[in-house]
């Protein structure tokens, strides 16, 4: 019965239509007919089982092979009780993490080994819900590399619920399997190593997982990419605290069209980075630099101009920005131009360039 619940969970094509699950039907039957653990591991599964997941196919025979031991199968029955979040796939610490195979079965080391990986992705993912503290995780992640995944268009931070745009699809697939992209190219490195750096980090702690993780995000190097260091710095962001930035897909995109102020799009710092609500980008959204440089300033006066506030743009192809305004209306609108600086543009239609990042507070204030 957990060889079929399991193998169910995780193959994701199941629900796509009548002839997959009447496939896949057809495929389980063939399953239960045959000696699973002995037979199966010797047939061309991929043949057999066309809509089924193979590689859990693979996993739950390694793991009756694995419980014929009385530890194993004890450690294994923890396992599926503790990471009931990933729906019976153990293949992330069992395999990829401590390359367990089935002639594991007298390795204590390896055994005890798997259960400590257990026992730390288990303390993130506390329950069937996933991770109750996904702003610590995520900024975490950030601090060890860009480990976000390309889905829908656009690059996802991850969040617990949903079967593609999760971290239980994360920590499934290789990148052989699902390859991420980035503004520059493809991105073919195992990005799961980012999460495993921060659960191998000696600063996480599987009793103090909040604290422990927000002591990772603060230790990032100053030499990560602007983008990645503003996430982590401004947690306002994530938390959609006064500017609603990132909707429950939690989407991020480079604006790759052309707006009025063309961007150098050389690096990942040089683009409108662009935070979107809802799946699309034709829909009022804020801008990574410009959003953050805001949470910076949003407390402080400036003379007779009063606070910045925050402008969402409607559409790909307008550039949001942060502004001060003399009776009601933008005296300077502040949009992201590259290499960590800013354009000023003023309402007698004069222009400021070349503004940085450290220079926008001085600037406000001369104005």
């Amino acid at each position: 019965m957990r060889f079929v619940c399991n193998v169910c969970a995780n193959s994701y094509t199941l629900p796509n239509g009548t002839e997959t699950f009447c496939t896949a039907l057809a495929g389980i039957n063939y399953l239960y007919c045959e000696d699973v653990k002995t037979k199966m591991s010797t047939r061309d599964l991929a043949n057999i089982t066309a809509v089924l997941d193979v590689p859990q196919i693979q996993e739950e025979i390694l793991k009756m092979k694995l419980s014929c031991d009385d530890n194993w199968k004890v450690s294994i029955n923890d396992a599926e009780e503790k990471l009931a979040y990933f729906e019976g796939r153990q293949r992330y610490p069992l395999v990829d993490c401590c390359g367990i195979d089935e002639t594991s079965i007298s390795d204590d080391v390896a055994r005890t080994r798997f259960n400590e990986y257990v026992t730390k992705i288990s303390a993130i993912f506390s329950d069937k819900s996933g991770c109750r503290y996904e702003v610590s995780l995520i900024r975490a992640l950030l601090s060890k590399g860009d480990y976000l995944m390309y889905f829908n268009s656009s690059n996802t931070f991850l969040k617990n619920a949903d079967r593609d745009n999760s971290w239980r699809r994360f920590l499934k697939e290789k990148p052989s399997e699902n390859t991420t992209y980035h503004p520059h190219t493809l991105v073919t490195i195992d990005v799961r190593n980012y999460f495993r750096q921060v659960i191998d980090d000696p600063l996480f702690d599987a009793n103090n997982v909040v604290g422990s993780l927000e002591k990772i995000a603060q230790n990032r190097s100053d030499d990560i990419p602007k983008w990645r260091k503003l996430i982590i710095d401004y947690p306002y962001i994530l938390n959609n605290t006064s500017v609603t930035a990132l909707g429950v897909n939690r989407f991020i995109r480079w604006n790759n069209e052309e707006t009025q102020y063309p961007h150098k799009k050389d690096c990942a710092d040089n683009y409108e980075i662009d935070l979107l609500p809802r799946t699309a980008i034709t829909g009022y959204h804020a801008e990574l630099f410009s959003l953050s440089k805001y949470y910076e300033l949003k407390e402080k006066v400036f003379g007779e101009l009063g606070s910045v506030k925050y402008q969402l743009a409607k559409t790909n192809v307008e550039q949001p920005y942060f502004y001060l305004e003399n009776n009601g209306n933008p005296y300077v609108k502040v949009l992201y131009q590259d290499d960590c600086c800013f354009r000023f543009v003023f309402a007698d239609g004069s222009e400021k360039t070349n503004v940085t990042y450290k220079d926008v507070e001085n600037e406000l204030l001369s104005i």
